[in-house]
């Protein structure tokens, strides 16, 4: 009976030191997540969070810069529409006199 106890609590050692192991290896890559999502010193506290931010102000100045462009290109359009018409005017109204 005594052996079959002591195996039983060698058994309980064993699963206890692996546990163990599987917690640090937890931690560590815990540890990991966390510096690569909120950044640390070494990096300036620039992780996943200041870089999806980053990003996402960069995407609204290029859509407000896409709208100003369509404007501007629009403007640019008309002013075309509008030189061309009245060249083609000064050519009809030059050649019927």
């Amino acid at each position: 009976m005594t052996d079959n106890v002591n195996e039983k609590l060698d058994a309980l050692k064993q699963h206890h030191s692996e546990l163990r192991k599987d917690l640090k290896i937890f931690s560590d890559l815990l540890i990991e997540i966390k510096t690569a999502i909120g950044g640390n010193q070494f990096n300036d506290n620039k992780g996943l969070v200041f870089h999806q931010n980053k990003l996402k102000d960069e995407v609204e100045k290029l859509k407000r810069m896409t709208e100003q462009n369509s404007k501007e290109l629009k403007n640019i359009s008309r002013l075309t529409w509008i030189v061309i018409s009245g060249f083609i005017s000064a050519c009809i109204y030059y050649f019927t006199r």
